[in-house]
């Protein structure tokens, strides 16, 4: 029976242009042993002793060097099972909003990343679990909803 385990944090990294969202995709370098050259949203591992949310605001600062403006807890968690550890991984999505003219510093992690809407970004993710991450993020948080107040984290100073 796999462990159920969660050390892994999902981010859909977003900014407002013109009044509309663009969602930051990443390239997975083509030398990357687990999944080479596909496109991602901000993915990462929670390290030893770390709270979840500082491994949220530490992998955006990691994979892309942009700095978060806001923080939500978005009401996802995605799950998939690893064969090669055998445990079924449970992965909490976030998101964060920078600023409008936000360009990424790629880690070497990535070849390439692109701002893009959602059609385009929902055409490049291939996993599922990230599509309906930015969709949420499209449908509920974006403009400044209730519930959008309601999910959101303060960033520590």
């Amino acid at each position: 029976m796999p462990n159920i385990v969660s050390h892994i944090v999902e981010v859909t990294v977003f900014k407002k242009s013109s009044g509309k969202p663009l969602f930051l995709v990443l390239k997975r370098a083509e030398n990357d042993p687990l999944y080479p050259g596909i496109w991602q949203i901000v993915t990462g591992r929670i390290e030893e002793g770390e709270e979840t949310t500082q491994a949220v605001l530490r992998e955006v600062r990691e994979e892309t060097g942009l700095v978060p403006r806001k923080l939500w807890r978005l009401p996802l968690v995605n799950s998939f099972y690893e064969p090669v550890d055998d445990v079924l991984q449970l992965c909490p999505n976030f998101a964060v909003l920078v600023d409008e003219n936000a360009a990424p510093a790629l880690s070497t992690e990535h070849r390439a990343s692109e701002w893009c809407a959602l059609d385009r970004a929902l055409s490049l993710l291939p996993w599922m679990g990230q599509r309906n991450a930015v969709q949420t993020v499209f449908d509920r948080f974006w403009n400044d909803t209730e519930e959008a107040r309601l999910l959101e984290i303060p960033i520590p100073s």
